[in-house]
């Protein structure tokens, strides 16, 4: 089973999308939260057997959402090892747009990975096939393997996160915590696993829509 984590503020067109694409192109089995940052509204998203919304509406102040989002995030992991049997985690935004067989596509390129491999994302594409936000200000550190389409990063991309098992476990004996940054979790989580003696990745052979930036243009303008 895939545990599969979205945190939601708005962009309700782009969250559905992200829905019925993950229900579409998964292979394995999955169970999908999604966890909602105070939107205001109720998302246009129904709970399934595999799929449940968490919502908080705490009247925060929409600025503070970056800062919030750890706490969601947290409080939908919290629910999964309460309550779900898992071997993997993905962390998936809501404005991502995954193509068929991600799931199994991306376990598969982590049997080529280094032993100490933390995390693998995706190669974030725009309508047209190019790429897009964030890979395009996000570059690549080392190109691994051109064969195989594999870049090494300085910090994860947080779009369509697969943690490795050994990070997973870290997450599940609470050692680590979305909410030990209260915002900007890529760089500040890469850095934490760097130090670990992690290293990150993007693979260029699974890729996923990105139209970039769908909940961030929801926020209030400073």
């Amino acid at each position: 089973m895939n545990l599969i984590i979205t945190p939601v503020y708005k962009a309700f067109k782009e969250l559905r999308e992200c829905c019925d694409a993950i229900d579409k192109g998964a292979d394995q089995p999955f169970y999908h939260i999604l966890v909602d940052d105070n939107s205001g509204e109720k998302l246009p998203i129904s709970p399934t057997a595999n799929r449940i919304i968490i919502s908080l509406d705490n009247d925060v102040d929409p600025s503070q959402h970056e800062m919030q989002m750890g706490k969601v995030m947290d409080l939908a992991f919290d629910y999964a090892l309460n309550n779900v049997e898992f071997d993997n985690f993905f962390h998936i935004e809501s404005d991502v747009i995954m193509y068929p067989h991600f799931d199994t596509d991306m376990i598969e390129i982590t049997k080529t990975l280094p032993d100490n491999w933390g995390t693998i994302d995706i190669l974030s594409v725009n309508e047209d096939g190019g790429t897009t936000y964030p890979c395009t200000v996000h570059h690549r550190i080392a190109s691994i393997s051109e064969e195989d389409l594999l870049d090494e990063l300085e910090f994860p991309d947080f779009q369509c996160t697969l943690f490795s098992p050994s990070v997973l476990e870290r997450y599940r004996k609470r050692e680590m915590r979305y909410t030990d940054f209260p915002s900007h979790w890529d760089i500040l989580t890469g850095r934490k696993l760097l130090e670990l003696g992690y290293r990150h990745f993007r693979t260029r052979k699974v890729k996923a829509k990105h139209p970039g930036g769908a909940s961030r243009e929801a926020l209030p303008k400073r």
